[in-house]
């Protein structure tokens, strides 16, 4: 295990910064500008073992042994199962025609989690883009651990796959990317880090898990190293995070309908 971090560790260089921090923080302000961290702590109880993490760097379909696999299960059904419904409203919402941003998507979540939950809305986010992104990851040979909303109408889903795809904008600024994966590992990381900032008061972790990610990708997903482009999309991903959920978001000056407004040019 060590050899294959330091191999991954190794494989991944430096890649120059892929996101406007300061516009898309600016951005999800404006989706969704009112949030109480105390309440989200009251509400949800968040703790240490809470098991988000393991959730968010996990493919369901990557079934661990013993103990850690039943904690794993206990996982999916607090921080997937549970949402299914806010799920699905906010996947059809993916359905609208035009171009999609995260502000767009942000709002819409806020909406169907109810006004501040930004938690609810950065989670169902992350859950709706991973699995029409990554619904394949999430099968086995004898089980399809997707979630109830997808597989219960997944030919329309798999149809509406491609459209979705489409809309979304890129967040590399070479404009490369499936759409897919840095949507989705964004909103997972702002959820992490919301979790982290409710608890704690800091995003202490947040920076440190987001590396470690690109070291495990391989042994996580069982996918190969993550890209030097999408390594540094999470470590700018946390940077957004700090910027919104501490409320020093930084005007880009342009219109949150434009790309401009959270991915650094070139």
């Amino acid at each position: 295990m060590l050899l294959a971090c330091q191999t991954a560790s190794a494989a991944v260089k430096p890649a120059a910064p892929q996101l406007n921090a300061g516009g898309f923080a600016q951005c999800l302000a404006q989706a969704n500008p009112e949030f109480d961290l105390d309440g989200l702590q009251s509400r949800y109880r968040f703790h240490d073992a809470d098991l988000l993490l393991p959730y968010l760097a996990v493919y369901s379909a990557v079934r661990l042994p013993g103990l850690v696999g039943l904690a794993q299960r206990l996982a999916q059904r607090r921080w997937s199962t549970a949402w299914n419904s806010r799920e699905n409203a906010l996947a059809l919402t993916l359905l609208q025609d035009g171009v999609q941003t995260p502000e767009t998507l942000f709002k819409d979540a806020a909406r169907i989690c109810g006004g501040g939950d930004i938690f609810c809305a950065a989670l169902i986010s992350h859950n709706v883009l991973r699995t029409l992104g990554r619904h394949a990851q999430a099968v086995t040979a004898k089980h399809d651990y997707n979630p109830t909303w997808f597989k219960s109408d997944q030919s329309f889903w798999l149809a509406q796959i491609p459209l979705i795809q489409k809309a979304l904008i890129s967040l590399r600024h070479d404009g490369g990317g499936d759409r897919w994966g840095e949507w989705y590992h964004f909103f997972g990381i702002l959820a992490f880090a919301t979790h982290e900032m409710a608890h704690t008061g800091n995003m202490g972790t947040t920076p440190f898990v987001v590396r470690m990610n690109a070291i495990l990708n391989p042994l996580l997903t069982r996918g190969g190293v993550e890209s030097a482009e999408k390594a540094r999309l999470d470590i700018d991903a946390a940077s957004v995070a700090w910027l919104y959920l501490t409320r020093r978001p930084l005007s880009s000056g342009l219109s949150c309908d434009l790309a401009a407004s959270y991915v650094r040019l070139p």
